[in-house]
């Protein structure tokens, strides 16, 4: 929600590339947290990593719809969504 509500202020692409940078900053300091097992430590590491999250997420549906017009803006955004999945999440184990 305050993803959706920062992009409506400064820009859905900049609450967005602002979104994957602090994800790409937390990467290293939360898998660290993780490795520890501590309950409480991996809690705050995922609170952490959902703000980077969030601020992707929230303004992710109306950034891939002004992407494409209006003639091939269902089939631009799936498949701009499947293909970023495939080619992110396809080579993990």
């Amino acid at each position: 929600m305050a993803g959706g509500r920062l992009s409506d202020r400064i820009g859905r692409l900049r609450v967005y590339q602002i979104g994957f940078v602090i994800q790409l900053a937390w990467m290293f300091p939360f898998f660290a947290l993780l490795k520890t097992a501590n309950p409480g430590l991996v809690v705050l590491a995922l609170i952490l990593y959902s703000i980077g999250l969030g601020l992707t997420y929230g303004p992710q549906a109306a950034l891939f719809s002004e992407m494409y017009p209006t003639a091939v803006r269902y089939s631009g955004a799936a498949l701009s969504y499947a293909i970023g999945a495939v080619l992110g999440g396809a080579f993990a184990p």
